[in-house]
């Protein structure tokens, strides 16, 4: 399925820089490896002089950015959020997700306690104890083990072999991959990810958006809007592409970058940095919330 440069201009909006080209614009790619008829971006400046050369037939550009004139053939578009533009246009050329068709396979075994929402899908194998929730339209893959009492919210995807043990809170838009782990009483806020075979310590909290990396161990709490990986996990930056890819203003991607160096790489206490983050960057209401979960963790924040 092709598309055409106006009707990209008109799902970004933005402004359009040179003659409009009538090449037909069929995929995504870097600015190093685009093609005609692709779509790419420039977000790091470290990448400018590759705008000179790339062969793309269409590049989102910050309002700023006058190093040079498209080439014959080649438009740009000045976008505020750069990234963000080109994340909405990769959906357009990305291939349809699977739907796994809602419903139980006969293998599963469910205590009849347990509550399953609307257009779930339960694969083979799986185990959900007593007293446990499940929300509409979430996947539950094959070999997946639910302990009692643990409540999952809508639209999230738990891969196969996971395991989420009992009395768990698990929010909506939630992603585990293969054999992610949580001990009991974990709680995972919306749209977080655990990375597959990443272990999770019992009473540890999660935060929105956050990801956690492939073999992790967490034993304290990840704070939101960040990245943690490592044994014992360690937060290793912002989650830039998930905050991306949930439509958060770039004014606050900055913020929480700030937040970031100050709670992380000032050698502060988390008190005094947690202070200083109140008082020197901006409130937004992620960094709101990235304050009053970290001052609410009572097993410390993963630094």
């Amino acid at each position: 399925m092709s598309k055409t440069v106006s009707e990209i201009l008109q799902l970004v909006g933005g402004q359009l820089v040179g003659p409009l080209s009538s090449t037909p614009l069929a995929g995504v790619a870097s600015l190093k490896e685009a093609g005609p008829g692709q779509v790419s971006f420039l977000s790091n400046p470290r990448y400018r002089k590759q705008v000179l050369t790339t062969q793309a037939t269409l590049v989102f550009v910050a309002p700023d950015f006058d190093d040079c004139k498209p080439a014959p053939g080649q438009n740009f578009i000045r976008v505020q959020n750069p990234s963000l533009a080109f994340a909405k246009v990769t959906e357009l050329f990305a291939p349809k997700p699977v739907a796994w068709p809602p419903g139980i396979h006969p293998t599963a075994v469910i205590h009849g306690s347990a509550k399953i929402g609307k257009d779930v899908s339960i694969q083979p194998h799986v185990v959900i104890e007593a007293g446990a929730q499940i929300g509409d339209r979430t996947v539950i893959g094959a070999n997946t083990y639910i302990g009692h009492e643990t409540r999952i919210g809508a639209d999230c995807m738990i891969m196969c072999v996971s395991h989420v043990a009992h009395d768990c809170v698990v929010g909506n838009h939630v992603i585990f991959s293969n054999n992610g782990t949580l001990a009991g009483h974990v709680t995972v806020e919306d749209y977080a990810i655990v990375g597959g075979l990443a272990a999770v310590h019992q009473f540890c909290r999660v935060g929105t958006m956050s990801i956690i990396g492939g073999c992790a161990k967490v034993v304290q709490d990840v704070p939101p809007y960040m990245m943690v990986d490592g044994n014992p996990a360690e937060t290793r930056g912002v989650n830039k592409v998930g905050l991306e890819r949930n439509g958060v203003a770039e004014e606050s991607v900055r913020a929480l970058r700030e937040a970031y160096k100050i709670v992380f790489r000032s050698g502060l206490t988390v008190s005094n940095a947690l202070d200083k983050v109140r008082a020197e960057v901006s409130g937004t209401k992620e960094i709101e919330h990235f304050i009053d979960f970290c001052r609410k963790s009572e097993r410390g924040i993963a630094r």
